[in-house]
């Protein structure tokens, strides 16, 4: 790319539309894993006493914040919403970790999220290692 070439992110990297409520509950079920194997790694065991009800109020709250992300809204999909993708996952990280779903690891979990659906969508950020920790 030549200095001061300009990208259009819409054409080269659209916003993400999750098409179903399977892929939705799919999604939610990722997060919910990776948020688990984050603070694990970070050495907490934050296990509830039923963790069934738990995990199942915590996905709950996950597609609570995906859902008016990534889904089509009234027939308006997210391109319609979000200029780019960089949009809509800034918008995911201002959710999933403000809203403070966990009692630990929102960041953290986050970050990773994040950085992961910039690697689905093969958009490699200068200064980030590849890794397959996670």
């Amino acid at each position: 790319m030549m200095e001061g070439e300009h990208i259009d992110w819409r054409s080269v990297a659209p916003p993400i539309v999750f098409e179903s409520q399977a892929v939705m509950e799919a999604f939610a079920e990722m997060v919910y894993d990776i948020h688990t194997k984050t603070v694990q790694h970070a050495g907490f065991d934050l296990s509830p006493t039923d963790e069934d009800r738990y995990k199942q109020e915590k996905l709950e709250q996950i597609e609570s914040v995906l859902y008016p992300i990534f889904s089509i809204i009234y027939g308006q999909p997210p391109s319609e919403r979000y200029a780019d993708i960089f949009e809509q996952i800034g918008r995911l990280a201002e959710h999933l970790a403000g809203d403070h779903i966990f009692p630990d690891g929102n960041k953290r979990t986050t970050m990773q999220i994040s950085l992961g659906l910039l690697n689905l969508a093969d958009i490699r950020l200068v200064g980030i290692p590849d890794t397959d920790d996670t």
